[in-house]
């Protein structure tokens, strides 16, 4: 549990914050986040991976099921990289 001091420096960053960039504070204490159901999406996404590499396994066996995790991580690995690329070059969110 915090204390006063710290409950205290928490609130005076959260109302800077509120005042910096009022859209992603609306997203924060709503507790959407930055995609909206991007929890159900990422359950059903890892639910469907989860069953195709089952199947894999049972139809092909555990090296081809090795294989396609890799495929999963390095696609995942390039699409994080170019969707920090892509941020880098925006100007940050103002708010104003």
């Amino acid at each position: 549990m915090l204390g006063q001091d710290d409950r205290e420096r928490l609130a005076e960053i959260e109302r800077r914050l509120a005042v910096e960039d009022p859209a992603f504070a609306a997203r924060m204490r709503s507790g959407r986040g930055r995609y909206p159901g991007g929890r159900r999406r990422t359950l059903l996404m890892m639910l469907a991976l989860w069953a195709t590499l089952l199947v894999l396994a049972i139809v092909a066996g555990w090296t081809a099921v090795t294989a396609a995790l890799l495929v999963v991580a390095v696609v995942e690995t390039g699409r994080r990289a170019w969707r920090a690329l892509r941020d880098a070059g925006r100007p940050a969110a103002s708010g104003r």
